[in-house]
């Protein structure tokens, strides 16, 4: 295989990955040999591990690089990964996967990661890594991890990262998907928090925990490109001011933490203006009109800690939907904002709740809605939504 450019410029994210546990599995002869001078392409998102003859680098470790910079990071990243196991003198053959989003939390989960791997390590997990680059990588790792015979992954990141990483499990697995954990690292980490996981506690389930099966949304729904597309999510797809919000935390200024919800929730509602909807549950139509939301939940929390469908439960074989008919922006800022946070807003004259295990949402004229899954905005209307009971298993900490 060719080596990468010598011009290409990429900027390491400083001290971000140093020390990593082995990270890739042997996969014959597309495997690797640290005494190979050629880079090696990893099969999981296309990354190459690259071989660093430097004086002051230890034997048998590469770097990782990502071939091009991408929108999400701004740049390419360069990672310090150990291929080998630090006792087995092989390949490692275990079959935990983690999939590492550095990027989540503003970078949280690319600084804390090396500690967490450590504390893993010595509590006798042995990992495959596979660390994100850019949107899609998540869903990327996991199909690999899947087809590598994973038996559990974990999601290192945020309610994103664990929605890239149920999508890419479900679709390439052809029986039971493995188990999944989930290292709550990101801004919101709303379904770490509807199942009562904490960092501190992700990492006792991840040794010894107890799992629970919990229902999956599968989305279908028009991509970017025009064709048809389809995710997974365990926590919440909602069309509206949902991703505009999402679109707006993007846009907006960095570090805000969990503020980042709450300020692109105000500069959604400053462009807030009503559209007309239609939405179906279990095939009946439920409502017709303007509106400025409607979101499907299979957990309880929703944009960093708001209490969006309060009696929600990811193990009850139903969603609870929530639709907001067309309002003012004074009402949804001063009203319904902070009623949402306090899980008081389904008393509200503007919002109603149905229940249901398939959902139907298409725009009446006018531009398309747009769609995210788990915090991730993925496409637009027209979207069906379909719920899978009891479809995958998470670790949660024991009682």
């Amino acid at each position: 295989m060719r080596r990468p450019g010598a011009s290409r410029a990429l900027t390491p994210l400083n001290g971000l990955i140093s020390g990593l546990l082995a990270s890739a599995t042997c996969y014959g002869d597309e495997g690797y040999n640290a005494a190979d001078d050629e880079a090696t392409l990893l099969p999981a998102t296309g990354m190459r591990l690259v071989p660093i003859h430097t004086a002051n680098m230890r034997p048998n470790v590469w770097r990782w690089r990502s071939p091009t910079p991408t929108s999400a990071h701004g740049t390419g990243l360069t990672f310090d990964v150990h291929p080998f196991g630090p006792s087995t003198g092989g390949c490692v053959t275990e079959r935990t996967w983690a999939i590492v989003n550095p990027a989540a939390g503003g970078g949280r989960a690319g600084r804390e990661w090396p500690a967490l791997a450590a504390t893993l390590r010595r509590a006798s997990v042995a990992l495959t890594q596979c660390v994100t680059c850019g949107p899609g990588d998540g869903v990327r790792c996991a199909a690999t991890a899947v087809r590598d015979g994973a038996d559990l992954v974990i999601a290192v990141g945020g309610d994103g990262t664990l929605g890239e990483v149920v999508t890419g499990c479900l679709l390439a697995a052809t029986e039971r998907p493995p188990r999944l954990a989930v290292l709550p690292l990101g801004t919101g980490a709303d379904f770490a928090r509807c199942l009562g996981i904490t960092l501190t506690t992700a990492l006792a389930a991840i040794a010894d925990g107890v799992p629970r099966a919990v229902d999956v949304g599968r989305a279908r729904f028009l991509a970017p490109d025009g064709a048809p597309g389809e995710r997974y999510f365990l926590n919440v797809a909602d069309l509206g001011l949902g991703p505009r919000t999402s679109l707006a935390i993007r846009r907006g200024p960095r570090r805000l933490g969990a503020a980042a919800y709450l300020y692109g929730a105000l500069a959604s509602i400053a462009a807030y203006a009503p559209e007309p909807v239609r939405v179906a549950v279990d095939g009946a139509p439920v409502f017709a009109g303007p509106a400025g939301l409607v979101a499907v939940a299979n957990g309880v929390y929703f944009g960093g800690g708001m209490r969006l469908a309060p009696g929600a439960r990811p193990d009850d074989g139903a969603f609870d939907v929530v639709t907001l008919a067309g309002t003012t922006r004074r009402v949804l800022a001063t009203d319904l904002l902070p009623r949402v946070y306090r899980g008081a807003h389904l008393g509200h004259s503007a919002v109603r709740l149905y229940r249901g295990r398939e959902v139907h949402v298409e725009a009446c004229g006018g531009a398309p809605w747009p769609l995210e899954t788990d915090g991730e905005v993925v496409g637009t209307t027209p979207v069906t939504i379909e719920l899978l009971p009891r479809a995958v298993e998470v670790l949660t900490p024991a009682r």
